[in-house]
């Protein structure tokens, strides 16, 4: 256990840029840009990124009315990367990850890294029905249509596979022979890979 000490600061500071279209002619549209900074202190009380400094934002809705109540709508969203702390090379250490079971961060290099940019497409159709009391609305709606990705690295143990590419037997010591607090790990590093395409279709009634 270590004592906890709250003397970090942070700041947060930015800008933001937005063009409205409203609607003309069937279409109509928002465009705007946000610009940010966040930060706080490290242990030396030195200012530096914070983990949700994603620093440039880019958001773009575009809709088109239609003839018939159809309505189509698009959204566009760029967001910079995201900083990233590289794995402290003690991670390896068999004390350590018996301990841990995983990579531990290199706190000397917080947030010094930064991940790739991600960005998504979101489409939607509406359909609509007006009647004397009541309106009905169909639509369907497919987000990260484009199929957009947020991908890390992490480290695993390196354990030989079998046929079915699955991890059999125990870890692997590279060292075996060194002091027992000197022995580490074979580790490997993998992407961890999250985005899927999500589809939906939606029933709305308007009283």
């Amino acid at each position: 256990n270590e004592p906890v000490i709250p003397f970090a600061d942070g700041r947060s500071y930015g800008l933001e840029i937005l063009f409205q279209q409203k609607l003309f002619n069937g279409f109509y549209g928002i465009l705007a840009y946000t610009l940010g900074y966040s930060e706080f202190q490290d242990k030396n009380k030195t200012y530096i990124p914070s983990s949700w400094d994603s620093r440039h934002i880019v958001n773009l809705s575009f809709g088109k009315k239609l003839r018939r109540n159809w309505e189509l709508g698009l959204n566009w969203r760029f967001q910079s990367g995201l900083p990233t702390t590289p794995f402290d090379s003690r991670s390896s250490l068999v004390n350590s990850w018996d301990v841990n079971g995983r990579a531990l961060p290199d706190y000397n290099q917080l947030n010094t890294g930064r991940a790739n940019a991600f960005n998504q497409v979101d489409f939607r159709i509406d359909k609509r029905w007006y009647f004397k009391k009541w309106n009905l609305n169909v639509y369907l709606d497919i987000e990260n249509i484009n199929g957009g990705k947020i991908t890390s690295n992490q480290l695993i143990l390196d354990r030989p596979l079998d046929a079915d590419e699955k991890p059999i037997g125990g870890p692997i010591i590279e060292n075996p022979g060194a002091p027992l607090d000197q022995q580490r790990y074979k580790l490997k590093t993998i992407k961890d890979v999250s985005g899927t395409v999500l589809p939906s279709i939606g029933l709305l009634i308007e009283l």
